[in-house]
């Protein structure tokens, strides 16, 4: 790794990637950060812009030339509480959904969901990032991040996506994995990451104590957010999901490609 310029790493700007990069000083001398959401992440990682970044695992499906980088990843064991689809009728019969633009993993998920688990085939519309989702006309809308933590009692329906998938494959969900370029330094960034992680986690009473009051959460939820409904860890059960997802993702056409995850420790799905 040269220390005449440093190599730049891209990271989700919403509140559940804190654990993960709350300790990147030790990152700092070699890498710099970008935060942004994850569809953008994904578009500069695409231009070239970005090394490694954490971006939402669809991505990593359509561009077999990345490499799943760490064991360090957003996920979840059920409810994840920040992934919700709002509706103002049962899921069963919307005939319209507005999707948030802001994470591709998640519009994928819920057309997966509708079609293959609900059964429905409601027209989609994209729901912009500044757009006020409590305006829009169709009967239902997908929300992520900050504002999906948020109780809203204008929707009478609400659907955890997290949730919902585990109760319909018995398996946990990855949203977005740290993904590394053929240019990246993979030993360096495998290990780093995770150490990264489990100092984050292990600080994780500071974390809250700084960050709760910026997203509007009292101290005892944003603890259940972190330690109830959040899994940091990408494991074996991890990548059966990542794998059944890929698939059903590839069946429905919302993949480029037949699906072929690449993960750093030569394992390939």
């Amino acid at each position: 790794m040269s220390n005449t310029k440093k190599g730049k790493l891209g990271a989700v700007s919403y509140l559940n990637t804190v654990p993960l990069i709350a300790c990147f000083e030790d990152l700092s001398e070699h890498y710099s950060l970008h935060l942004d959401v994850p569809s953008r992440l994904a578009d500069a990682m695409a231009r070239g812009e970005l090394e490694c970044a954490l971006i939402p695992t669809i991505e990593v499906i359509n561009s077999p030339e990345y490499q799943v980088v760490s064991d360090a990843c957003i996920g979840c064991c059920g409810p994840v509480w920040s992934v919700k689809i709002l509706s103002r009728k049962p899921i069963s019969t919307i005939e319209s959904i507005a999707l948030d633009e802001g994470s591709r993993t998640s519009i994928a998920l819920s057309k997966i969901l509708m079609a293959r688990h609900w059964k429905v085939s409601p027209a989609c519309r994209q729901l912009g990032l500044s757009e006020d989702y409590r305006q829009v006309e169709t009967d239902a809308v997908l929300i992520i991040g900050d504002r999906a933590m948020q109780d809203d009692p204008s929707f009478p329906y609400r659907y955890d996506l997290g949730e919902v998938w585990n109760e319909w494959t018995g398996l946990p969900f990855v949203f977005a994995v740290w993904a590394g370029t053929a240019n990246a330094n993979l030993a360096f960034l495998e290990r780093e990451l995770a150490i990264a992680r489990d100092k984050g986690l292990h600080q994780i009473e500071s974390i809250i104590a700084k960050y709760h009051h910026k997203h509007g959460l009292d101290v005892a939820r944003c603890r259940a957010y972190f330690t109830e409904h959040l899994n940091f860890y990408l494991g074996e059960e991890e990548r059966e999901s990542m794998v059944r997802f890929a698939n059903l993702a590839n069946e429905l056409g919302l993949t480029k490609t037949k699906p072929n995850l690449r993960f750093y420790d030569c394992q390939i799905a």
